[in-house]
């Protein structure tokens, strides 16, 4: 079997989803041709499946040497630095990535994200733009732009991303959560209070709904029904790393006088 032939099988095994034989065929490949792209593009992708992300870089640092301009290999680079918890190591390929080929939706969606949690959001909200002008008005976009211009200070703007996603699919819980903390930030607490006990209907194990349901009680004046809120939220996936020493510093304080 030629090179190409040996490539081609290495991605048809990759497609159909059998990672350790797509490994070994890269193996070999490797064994032919030690820094052959397509095999440590190929490896790279099956560390990102296996969550193995620093493993992943390496073997796209490793294409990148001989290939500095590779679009999905810049991108690639990026979502793992991403999934690592290192946004702002993602921002240079991934910028990279949208310099080189501008109509790209994928790098300019990962740049906005690992922008966003750089805390650059108004940058973040110009990638957002660009990839819904690429890809049209999808309700997960919708809420990611929502969610940028939140944290870029844009409450009202915010509202109106929701508005629209929600008139892209149907009502989702993610959705109400944004929704709920643009109007918190614009004082209207009651509005708050309804759209996170709609995101927690819509999706009872949504820790972020209850969080920041929680954070509203607390910060109304309503403590037991914040700690209650937190101890839900505590129990679900996705919970804040934090939540558990808010819980304990609620517990410690001191009782609320009674009223009267």
């Amino acid at each position: 079997m030629g090179l190409s032939e040996a490539v081609a099988d290495a991605r048809g095994l990759f497609a159909a989803g059998r990672l350790a034989d797509a490994e070994r065929a890269c193996a070999r490949i490797l064994e032919v041709e030690a820094d052959q792209p397509d095999a440590l593009f190929g490896l790279g992708l099956i560390r990102m499946r296996h969550q193995r992300f620093q493993d992943a870089e390496g073997y796209f640092t490793r294409v990148l040497a001989s290939a500095p301009d590779e679009v999905p290999v810049l991108v690639e680079l990026g979502i793992a630095r991403l999934n690592d918890a290192r946004p702002a190591a993602a921002i240079e390929p991934l910028t990279r990535a949208v310099r080189l080929d501008s109509t790209n939706a994928a790098a300019h969606f990962n740049l906005a994200n690992a922008l966003l949690n750089a805390g650059r959001a108004a940058e973040a909200v110009r990638h957002v733009r660009i990839t819904l002008a690429l890809e049209g008005d999808r309700a997960p976009l919708l809420v990611n732009l929502a969610s940028a211009l939140l944290a870029a200070g844009e409450p009202d703007e915010a509202l109106e991303a929701c508005r629209r996603a929600e008139a892209a699919g149907t009502q989702s819980a993610p959705v109400e959560v944004v929704r709920g903390c643009a109007l918190r930030e614009l004082g209207r607490d009651d509005d708050a209070r309804a759209a996170f006990e709609r995101a927690i209907r819509l999706n009872p194990s949504l820790a972020a709904a209850r969080e920041n349901l929680g954070h509203l009680l607390l910060a109304t004046g309503r403590r037991g029904e914040a700690l209650e809120t937190y101890q839900q939220a505590a129990r679900l996936f996705g919970a804040s790393a934090d939540l558990p020493e808010r819980i304990a510093a609620l517990r410690a304080a001191p009782a609320e006088p009674a009223a009267g």
